[in-house]
């Protein structure tokens, strides 16, 4: 998380004002909200004399970026399965155990794969829905290379269900894999 006054280049005024008119006590306040070491200089630019008893009651750590989890859309997005396993193992702070590594890996790659599937899963569906409403012997013959092809993982059964590529239709009957 950036500043605002970081990406025009200009001081921060507003810092400097509240340096000069607040107390250390309220300083504290501020630098909780915008940032030890903006809070800090400005302190130093405005109000040397507050410099003690401000780093007396205050702690560095304060308006730092929070820490992000991990989000499938940003952080990992160009990563390999072994980059992110590293990543979650090797992290210079904050390293995980092998098993939580695993975790963590399993947990990103896993939405994308989600996302994935579920994505070719209703397109192909879409597509199977056409042909075998528009072009119910292109979806037979599909089907007949399908189940040619995977004979010995189908199972036939009778019954509704999904029909593998418009097969279904022809014979009445409903391809699942194992």
């Amino acid at each position: 998380m950036q500043r605002a006054y970081m990406d025009t280049g200009r001081k921060a005024l507003a810092l400097d004002m509240m340096a000069s008119a607040l107390d250390a006590k309220r300083l504290i306040r501020v630098a909780q909200a915008f940032g030890f070491a903006p809070t800090f200089e400005a302190i130093v630019r405005s109000a040397p004399e507050k410099t003690s008893a401000f780093l007396a009651q205050s702690n560095p750590n304060w308006g730092l970026p929070p820490v992000r989890e991990a989000s499938p859309s940003s952080v990992f997005l160009d990563y390999t399965i072994e980059e992110i396993y590293l990543t979650f193992r090797t992290a210079p702070v904050g390293s995980l155990s092998v098993s939580a590594s695993v975790y963590m890996t399993a947990t990103v790659a896993g939405a994308y794969l989600i996302t994935a599937w579920t994505t070719g899963h209703y397109i192909g569906s879409g597509i199977n829905s056409l042909i075998n409403t528009y072009a119910p012997d292109l979806g037979n013959a599909i089907g007949e290379q399908f189940v040619q092809h995977d004979e010995p993982h189908a199972v036939a059964c009778s019954g509704s269900g999904r029909r593998a590529a418009g097969h279904g239709q022809h014979h009445g009957l409903s391809i699942r894999h194992l």
